[in-house]
């Protein structure tokens, strides 16, 4: 499983991990993600993918354009699992355990195969880019139960982050896991 959902987010064994590259035009774009998409004009403009893969787990991936040229500017891939499913689906009843292991940090068993899939995916950056920054600082998930780590690579003509955390700021009783992989061209 963990390699079949490696291959959903990395369709290319480069950089430009879903195959097409910055400045591509939108219709490119239709020609690979397909035409099942959301378009969002304005600010930060962008064609919205969605994809429900794995057990428990959602692929969004964002391609921003300028609607001036119709060019592909960003790519952001956001996958998130929800540590609750599996959690109730190893025996788990009561919410107050849950939100405990949420705030002690103790998820980790019920998020093997993310995790698994996250180390696939530092390994094929590090492996093409060398090692990364890594920042483990956030304004916003700064608590140590968050978990929060991004990976910064710039080489000379991108910018690539591969940010992941555990969000536990969006609903009381539940938390999700995410990760985000960000491309952008390299001034």
């Amino acid at each position: 499983m963990t390699k079949k959902l490696f291959n959903k987010i990395i369709k290319n064994k480069t950089i430009t991990f879903r195959g097409l590259d910055i400045g591509v035009d939108l219709a490119e774009v239709e020609k690979i993600e397909g035409s099942d998409f959301k378009k969002k004009i304005g600010s930060l403009s962008n064609y919205k993918y969605f994809y429900e893969v794995g057990e428990m787990e959602d692929l969004t991936i964002y391609y921003g354009f300028n609607p001036k040229d119709e060019k592909v500017d960003y790519i952001k891939l956001i996958l998130e699992t929800y540590p609750k499913f599996y959690w109730s689906e190893a025996g788990g009843t009561d919410i107050l355990d849950f939100i405990t292991l949420v705030e002690s940090g103790d998820l980790e068993k019920y998020l093997i195969l993310f995790d698994s899939v996250l180390e696939k995916i530092i390994i094929h950056f590090t492996n093409l880019l060398g090692d990364a920054k890594i920042e483990t600082k956030d304004e916003v998930f700064s608590q140590s139960h968050h978990k929060f780590k991004r990976y910064i690579w710039i080489s000379n003509d991108y910018y690539l982050t591969v940010t992941t955390y555990i969000d536990d700021k969006t609903k009381f009783d539940s938390a999700t896991k995410r990760l985000q992989i960000e491309l952008r061209k390299h001034n």
